[in-house]
């Protein structure tokens, strides 16, 4: 492979703009050397098809972005998760019997009555 392809040009910049500032430039010359060597490897006819191959086997852009930066991803994590529940438990216990009391009695006093 004589250079990288557009294909290779958008996965690496898709990674790379989801990592730390300081961190892109050698994580995308890391990236298309990573993919030009494995693709060389392969030693296919046709250096297209090994490459999409090879960025198929790397996986998601994402994933492997959270990999770089070592970043979790996972919106809540183990330390946060029974707090988490304790208040999702308590918020649909209270708020969402207050909304619906509240929402009756607003149609009640509009003169809907209840909805049959």
């Amino acid at each position: 492979m004589s250079g990288t392809s557009a294909l290779t040009d958008r996965y690496v910049a898709e990674v790379v703009r989801r990592i730390p500032a300081d961190q892109r430039g050698d994580v995308a010359d890391e990236l298309h050397a990573t993919i030009a060597d494995t693709v060389e490897a392969r030693g296919q006819a046709d250096s297209e098809a090994a490459e999409r191959e090879v960025l198929t086997e790397m996986g998601d852009p994402i994933r492997l972005a959270a990999q770089y930066a070592d970043r979790p991803l996972a919106l809540i994590g183990p330390g946060f998760y029974p707090t988490y529940i304790r208040l999702l438990t308590v918020l649909l216990s209270t708020v969402l019997p207050v909304v619906t009391a509240v929402s009756a009695v607003l149609d009640v006093l509009d003169g809907q009555g209840p909805q049959k």
